[in-house]
């Protein structure tokens, strides 16, 4: 992990240790440009010039980068809460009812912890909503 300010990346070694997955994220003040995508198109010089006041060491990881890379939209909702979790027949859960970034694997936990509860709300009618949405799911 790498600190730096306003931000922070992670790397990772892959493919037996041939190549590194590199994670950047930082904090922009401007505001998301398309609610359509959550990624969007980036120049490697974009990431050298946004991150040029981080350690030397993060600055050479990109400068290895190979070609252009994608920028990630990561939300959270704490500014904007769901005034509510549930409405008719779709619940909000796991990643998107938490602020949580995906990226950290932390919402694994409660992923698993909000799905299990969910299924144990509905009852013992489980299987049978399981197999009725398969049904449907067929259908389309």
């Amino acid at each position: 992990m790498h600190l730096g300010r306003d931000g922070h990346g992670l790397t990772f070694p892959d493919d037996k240790g041939e190549t590194i997955n590199v994670v950047a994220l930082t904090r922009t003040k401007e505001g998301w440009p398309d609610p359509n995508y959550s990624t969007r198109a980036a120049a490697k010089q974009d990431a050298l010039n946004g991150y040029a006041c981080w350690s030397k060491n993060i600055i050479h990881i990109f400068s290895l980068l190979n070609g252009d890379a994608d920028i990630w939209a990561i939300f959270d909702i704490l500014d904007h809460p769901p005034t509510t979790h549930a409405q008719k027949r779709k619940i909000i859960i796991g990643n998107a009812a938490h602020a949580i970034s995906s990226h950290h694997v932390s919402g694994a936990g409660s992923d698993v912890e909000d799905s299990t509860l969910s299924a144990e709300g509905v009852g013992g009618d489980i299987e049978k909503i399981v197999t009725e949405a398969h049904e449907r799911s067929e259908k389309i």
